[in-house]
């Protein structure tokens, strides 16, 4: 399976899906005007990971804006992770955000909520 890798843009994140390593990084800012090209990418990247992967899927994410576009693109990940849980296999989600940023906390939150994934929050300083 290649690798994904979306190298950050001003207004895209740096996006590396790894089958070799089991890792999954989101890191950067995302606020896209239409996130769907980009979107559909790391899904069906997951879509096919999910059938073939045996082994611990690391997922780290750190992302310092989010626009609603992006949003909804973070729901739809979740989502396809969270399948990924229920079919038992093992993933490890880390979520880092800045310790003063209250939207990302209430995001991890949210999506703790919504999800039946475990979710690491990482504050960082």
């Amino acid at each position: 399976m290649k690798t994904l890798y979306f190298e950050a843009t001003e207004d895209s994140p740096l996006v590396l899906l790894n089958a070799e390593s089991n890792k999954f990084i989101l890191k950067g800012r995302s606020f896209m005007e239409d996130p769907v090209p980009f979107q559909s990418a790391i899904l069906e990247w997951l879509r096919n990971y999910i059938i073939t992967a045996e082994k611990t899927l690391d997922v780290t994410i750190e992302l310092e804006y989010v626009s609603s576009s992006s949003h909804h693109m973070l729901l739809n990940i979740m989502a396809e992770l969270n399948k990924y849980y229920i079919f038992n296999k093992s993933i490890n989600v880390s979520w880092a955000y800045y310790s003063n940023d209250e939207f990302m906390k209430d995001l991890v939150q949210e999506f703790r909520e919504s999800f039946s994934i475990p979710i690491k929050e990482l504050v960082l300083a």
